[in-house]
């Protein structure tokens, strides 16, 4: 035997072992990959059934909503006016006001009107501003959607000034809204 046949015998031993690892690679990737599918199989078919199950809690039936009284129908709609007004006029007050400042011809009566509400009115310090957007119909189909009640259990004096406080008053205090900055209530009638 000469260098050559052992090198040959040593040749064929390594592709004899390396044929081997490849093939327990190739039965391991093979359970390992029928794992993985099946793994995800059950994943895809859990997550088809939840959302299913979403779409049919979410369903509306037309029949359902067509039976909604119009009384309650138009509390809804003040509500998620109300509700929508908070969220949306923050964000559109200040860029409504520089493009009317910077944008159009009525620029000179939105810095008046601006100059008045900062240097000239005087009534968030003495409390004399009128009110007339408490006094429009839309809060009474708001107090009647939660409901709101006020109750009033002791006289007080007009003529004096008081703090009220409102507890547990949620993020939005809609109760105290209701009952103190509008008169849907007849606050002002305590």
């Amino acid at each position: 035997m000469g260098k050559e046949d052992l090198q040959t015998e040593e040749g064929e031993r390594e592709k004899t072992s390396k044929e081997a690892e490849r093939a327990t690679t190739t039965t391991m990737t093979k359970s390992s990959s029928e794992e993985k599918s099946t793994y995800y199989r059950h994943l895809f078919r859990k997550v088809g059934q939840a959302s299913l199950f979403t779409v049919r809690a979410a369903s509306v039936e037309w029949k359902s909503i067509r039976d909604v009284p119009l009384k309650r129908r138009l509390q809804t709609f003040f509500v998620l006016c109300w509700l929508g007004g908070l969220a949306l006029v923050p964000l559109l007050v200040l860029p409504l006001t520089l493009f009317i400042i910077f944008g159009t011809p009525l620029s000179l009566f939105m810095v008046g009107y601006l100059s008045w509400i900062f240097f000239i009115d005087k009534s968030a310090q003495t409390g004399t501003r009128r009110r007339f957007l408490s006094w429009l119909p839309a809060w009474k189909y708001v107090r009647d959607y939660f409901p709101i009640r006020l109750i009033k259990t002791v006289d007080i004096s007009p003529n004096r000034s008081y703090v009220f406080g409102y507890h547990p008053h949620g993020v939005i205090s809609m109760g105290a809204l209701v009952n103190f900055a509008t008169y849907a209530t007849r606050f002002d009638t305590f």
